[in-house]
C-alpha cells in the first residue's frame, strides 16, 4: 500500500487540476467565426454562402504558423468562379 494523501495534498493537486484544463480551453476554445459557424444549419450555411465549389485537395502546406491547402475546382454550385483552382491559407497566431 502506498502512503495516503494528506488533504491539503490532495486539494492542491485537484485545484492545478482544474487550473490546467482551464488553460487548456482557452487556448483551444473556438473562435468567434468558428463558434458562429457551429450553430449554422445546413440550409442557413447554404444560403449565406456566396461561393459554393466541389473538387479535390492538391496540396497540402502546414506549418508551425501557417496553413494552405490548394483545391482542382471540379464544379462551381453557387456563385462565380472562373479559375482552376483555389488555394486557402490562413495564418495562425500563437500566444
Amino acid at each position: 500500500m502506498g502512503k495516503p494523501v494528506s488533504v491539503n495534498r490532495f486539494i492542491k493537486i485537484t485545484l492545478l487540476g482544474i487550473l490546467l484544463l482551464a488553460v487548456g480551453w482557452l487556448v483551444v476554445r473556438p473562435r468567434v467565426a468558428d463558434a458562429r459557424l457551429l450553430v449554422f444549419s445546413p440550409e442557413k450555411a447554404l444560403q449565406s454562402a456566396e461561393l459554393i465549389i466541389t473538387g479535390t485537395v492538391t496540396e497540402r502546406d502546414y506549418e508551425v504558423n501557417r496553413r494552405s491547402v490548394t483545391i482542382k475546382v471540379e464544379n462551381v454550385l453557387k456563385g462565380r468562379f472562373e479559375k482552376d483552382k483555389l488555394t486557402l491559407e490562413m495564418r495562425l497566431v500563437l500566444c
